[in-house]
């Protein structure tokens, strides 16, 4: 890459790589976007690889520079934004097609259309590390881990295996096999779309090559998940739940490398035969490149900097210490009808990323009143918090059905200011109604933590009203911290019993404690 290309995606890459470091929250190991970490330096070495056969330069047609200015200050505003409701990626996206425009513009401005089109590929792959948008990735992850989870219970039992499907659960006598999101096809399938992608890219496939491999990925993907899925179920059937435990991750990893070398595979049988090397250019373009670019450059990311400052102390949000925490009262607990404690499953303390959770169950009047009390001595994430949801674990895992939306209601009483959601689900065998009460018992981060909470049905326009209002409120949900989480699940066959059962829990079981 000669120096007068460097000069001129200097700003674009840069402003890419501030991005990357926004957005890398979700690039955790566990979670479905891990290659994240990798895109970055698959983007600079595709960047080089284009550099090799750049064609030739136009002359710089300044005009662009205003549209490209208004993309960055369009980007750098969403930037502030963002972090009022982070966890909805469609803001992250809308982010993300402002920096593209501008790359693009900026690009198009120096060296010409043509020239910045040659480009365009590296200079957009950047737009593959954000997260999809949640409806997509739910509609994607539910409908493969459906057919997988059938596919598997059918062929188990033709291999003479007893399953049963429930939900995403497959019940092999005492053993389960779940066919949860990371054994549903959802995280293979990113990575391997991802991976389609940059080898398409770096053999300089035509647009029909590329959608070829890019649909070899996708049943590669699918396939792999079956396999493992089924392999998982066959050996738990054999062998029990130990098996089960004791080979999930290998058979994992396993299929994984099956999955990745079908598409290497692939890759090789699609690519040309005549697929030449890029031929290196050898002569400079007649246009110099002004030394206002270099001077812009510095302006915009001076500019940014300011941007990143101004949203630091914009967010000032106040510390742990000024709410309340709450505890257990152990001497009540056991004074409640039919009392007992469940021990918790050391996935779940795994999952939630902590020791201390306190699970039980007793009776209101005809009421079974479920519970789980989950603590962070250190805090924890709010955003992290809203990850383990019911709709998720009672509906997808369970198989029961959701009745009615998601409501957001105050609590009253002792509980003033403390935001609870209610959920409710119908088994589909025995009609039996189950409400569910989720509550961060700690706001701790913000006086207006019910408004972030408040659920923007369906509507996007909705949801750029809550962001805009959280950012006058400096709602800022990357700062928002909780202490605790307390679930309650009442399966009552009176109507009306739930409300009334979970505040019985509440008003004998829980106690204030100092922090």
């Amino acid at each position: 890459m000669n120096h007068t290309t460097l000069k001129i995606w200097l700003l674009p890459l840069a402003l890419q790589f501030a991005f990357y470091y926004q957005i890398s929250g979700f690039w955790d190991p566990d979670s479905h976007y891990f290659y994240g970490w990798g895109i970055p330096f698959l983007s600079l070495f595709l960047f080089w690889t284009r550099s090799e056969d750049e064609p030739e330069r136009d002359a710089p047609w300044m005009l662009l520079l205003v549209p490209a200015l208004v993309f960055f200050l369009m980007f750098a505003g969403m930037r502030v934004l963002w972090e009022t409701m982070s966890s909805w990626h469609m803001l992250s996206w809308a982010q993300g097609a402002c920096l593209a425009a501008f790359c693009i513009t900026w690009g198009t401005a120096w060296g010409g259309f043509r020239w910045s089109w040659h480009y365009a590929f590296p200079l957009l792959f950047f737009l593959a590390s954000i997260p999809w948008p949640g409806r997509l990735e739910l509609g994607v992850s539910d409908w493969l881990t459906g057919h997988i989870a059938n596919i598997v219970t059918f062929s188990l039992q033709m291999l003479g295996i007893p399953a049963m499907l429930q939900g995403i659960q497959i019940s092999i006598g005492d053993a389960k096999v779940e066919v949860a999101e990371a054994c549903s096809g959802i995280r293979s399938l990113q990575f391997l779309l991802v991976a389609t992608l940059f080898l398409g890219e770096y053999g300089k496939f035509s647009m029909p090559r590329r959608i070829t491999l890019l649909a070899c990925g996708i049943v590669a993907s699918f396939i792999q998940n079956a396999i493992r899925a089924l392999a998982l179920g066959w050996i738990t059937g054999i062998e029990g739940q130990e098996a089960y435990d004791r080979w999930h991750d290998n058979a994992g990893a396993i299929t994984f490398v099956v999955g990745l070398s079908m598409v290497l595979i692939a890759f090789l049988i699609i690519e040309p035969k005549d697929n030449n090397k890029a031929t290196p250019k050898k002569t400079e373009s007649a246009y110099p490149i002004p030394g206002i670019c270099l001077a812009l450059t510095a302006l915009v990311l001076i500019a940014y900097g300011g941007v990143e400052l101004f949203r630091y102390k914009w967010y000032d949000m106040p510390t742990m210490h000024e709410a309340k925490a709450w505890q257990l009262n152990e001497e009540a607990l056991n004074k409640l009808p039919w009392h007992r404690s469940i021990k918790v499953d050391e996935v779940v303390n795994n999952v939630l990323e902590t020791e201390d959770i306190q699970a039980g169950q007793f009776l209101y009047n005809d009421s079974l009143v479920n519970y789980n009390f989950v603590s962070w001595p250190e805090g924890y994430s709010v955003m992290r918090v809203n990850a383990h949801n019911p709709e998720y674990c009672m509906g997808s895992v369970q198989g029961l059905e959701q009745t009615k939306p998601l409501e957001a209601q105050m609590m009253t009483g002792n509980w003033d200011g403390i935001e609870c959601e209610v959920f409710e689900f119908r088994h589909t065998i025995s009609a039996e109604k189950i409400t569910i009460f989720r509550s961060l018992m700690l706001p701790v981060s913000t006086q207006n933590y019910y408004q972030f909470y408040q659920q923007a049905s369906g509507s996007w326009w909705d949801k750029w009203k809550m962001a805009y209002h959280n950012f006058w409120d400096r709602v800022d949900e990357n700062s928002m911290l909780t202490r605790q989480l307390l679930l309650v699940g009442v399966t009552s066959p009176t109507p009306g019993q739930e409300d009334a059962a979970l505040y019985h829990f509440l008003n004998e079981a829980i106690i204030e404690k100092p922090l």
